[in-house]
């Protein structure tokens, strides 16, 4: 169960044609990896010309689409939030 504990959260992500996703979170408390997942080989860019450009959107999105099942009191709280880019390799 995480209910209630501080987890580190990173994401990291390549934009190209042949990009790839990861997100992994660890516990804060006892420093255990509970989740971890990687997809490869993911079009991750926008569009086909050169002018074309990724708009990543960060943040906490809860869907709408069963609106009676989110629940109120339910909340998340954040510290040492940063993004970074590098460059490719």
């Amino acid at each position: 169960m995480i209910q209630g504990e501080w987890l580190e959260a990173k994401v990291q992500a390549k934009y190209s044609e042949l990009g790839w996703f990861s997100l992994t979170l660890v516990r804060l408390s006892d420093g255990a990896e509970i989740f971890n997942f990687r997809d490869d080989k993911l079009d991750m860019w926008r569009g086909v010309s050169e002018q074309h450009f990724v708009r990543p959107k960060w943040g906490i999105y809860r869907s709408l689409v069963e609106a009676n099942k989110l629940k109120p009191s339910v909340h998340a709280d954040f510290a040492n939030f940063s993004i970074k880019q590098f460059a490719a390799n």
